[in-house]
């Protein structure tokens, strides 16, 4: 926390600098908003592509009657995944009235940003360094942070870029001049928290009008995807793991149903594209009348992991270029790209590792791991675009999305089959289904 702190207080300070010395053709590019679709918007309008959608569609029902027959005749049921989708959706009515409290937190923010700048304007110029310092690293900052322990990664990230966006602006704005100091309006802050992107600004490219359809088949397509995924949850993985915490696994059991999971790995990766980079933003950007859909770009033919990350989700990663790359480039790194590229896969490693502990309740870093000794050494090679290379990396990326998926569950499981009596913070720290893998 101490860190946060301190890094708006020397970007601030850094800022004032830049200000002064700052020349016209010095000035940093920025992000261009336009109106677009997502790529496979696009995509989908041919109709051989559209015909290669509806293969896998068709493969999935295929496979589903298949073991809805099964589960009929073995165990006199058929919608057995509907349960657990009823089970995950438990004390949602909690989640929302939580959910609606941090983002009045989040509207709250614009209050302080505009007592902080208006203020500022009264002040004497040698206080208004002091009056910054305050208010962009430690009441600003804290904010943010709560936002942060809250599981409010999304509005921390928003509220980041709003601060840094405008605070320029008002440190650039002279004191005691004719020139009045134009802040946004509250209107354009509570849209940018609405709308599907990471990067402020006062007005964004917009549709004339809402596609009612379109909003109707994302919402079905999305339900349909994640249907899918508790299918392939409860018909792969579940079996897999479910029995950790009762019995021992040899290291070769676990190995072997790392490979198994990895078909599970394989829908998970392309369906939680489909769910989150593609139905939710398209969704969001179609309700608020976003134009700019461009949230993702054809990772699929990446051959290595620099350029997966750069297509993955275009909207974090221009987050991450605007406001952590560049920031360590500039000020703490200077010219040192490399450690400014290491510094973006700490930084999200961490975000990661907080999502997957906070769903899970446990604490078990694979992720960041895989992220800072695996990843990021793999992004600084760079190897050609070929089919093989192409394949061979899908299954990497689908092995990976295993990995994670077996060894979470393994500890959920581990936790609910031999619960602790006295859990404390050391047991929260060292993940308990190694004392369940068997040393021979």
């Amino acid at each position: 926390m101490k860190k946060l702190f301190s890094s708006y207080a020397s970007v601030s300070v850094q800022f004032t600098m830049t200000l002064k010395n700052q020349k016209n053709n010095t000035k940093p590019t920025e992000k261009l908003f336009k109106i677009r679709n997502s790529l496979l918007t696009d995509a989908f309008k041919n109709d051989n592509n559209r015909t290669a959608y509806n293969f896998f569609v068709l493969l999935f029902i295929c496979i589903y009657v298949n073991q809805a027959v099964r589960d009929y005749l073995n165990h006199g049921e058929v919608l057995a995944d509907l349960k657990l989708f009823k089970k995950s959706l438990n004390n949602v009515q909690a989640a929302l009235l939580i959910w609606a409290g941090y983002f009045s937190m989040t509207c709250l923010v614009y209050l302080f940003f505009k007592i902080w700048a208006e203020t500022r304007s009264y002040l004497r110029p040698q206080h208004t360094s002091l009056w910054d310092l305050f208010w962009l690293s430690t009441t600003l900052a804290f904010l943010s942070t709560i936002l942060v322990i809250c599981q409010q990664i999304v509005s921390f990230m928003k509220v980041h870029s709003f601060i840094r966006n405008n605070s320029l602006k008002v440190i650039g704005h002279k004191i005691h001049s004719d020139d009045k100091l134009t802040l946004p309006k509250f209107s354009s802050y509570f849209y940018f928290l609405c709308v599907p992107t990471f990067l402020y600004r006062d007005a964004y490219p917009r549709t004339e009008k809402i596609n009612w359809k379109q909003v109707c088949y994302h919402l079905l397509e999305g339900s349909a995807v994640m249907f899918v995924m508790i299918f392939v949850t409860r018909t792969l993985i579940i079996p897999t793991v479910q029995d950790f915490g009762r019995v021992e696994y040899t290291v070769g059991k676990i190995f072997l149903d790392f490979i198994q999971n990895t078909i599970g790995g394989c829908v998970y990766l392309f369906g939680g594209f489909i769910f989150f980079h593609h139905n939710i933003p398209n969704l969001v950007a179609e309700l608020t009348t976003f134009g700019d859909r461009f949230f993702y770009d054809d990772w699929w033919t990446c051959t290595d992991y620099y350029g997966w990350f750069q297509k993955w989700n275009t909207s974090v990663k221009d987050w991450l270029n605007c406001y952590i790359f560049k920031d360590c480039r500039d000020y703490i790194f200077i010219g040192n790209l490399v450690m400014a590229k290491f510094t973006v896969f700490v930084f999200s490693g961490v975000l990661h590792e907080w999502i997957m502990s906070s769903l899970f309740r446990t604490f078990v870093p694979i992720c960041f791991l895989k992220l800072i000794f695996v990843a990021f050494p793999v992004c600084l090679l760079s190897l050609p675009k070929t089919a093989v290379l192409n394949v061979m990396f899908l299954f990497s990326v689908s092995f990976g999305v295993s990995v994670f998926c077996t060894t979470y569950s393994s500890e959920y499981f581990a936790n609910i089959n031999a619960p602790l009596e006295n859990y404390t913070f050391t047991n929260y720290l060292i993940p308990r289904f190694f004392s369940f893998i068997a040393s021979k």
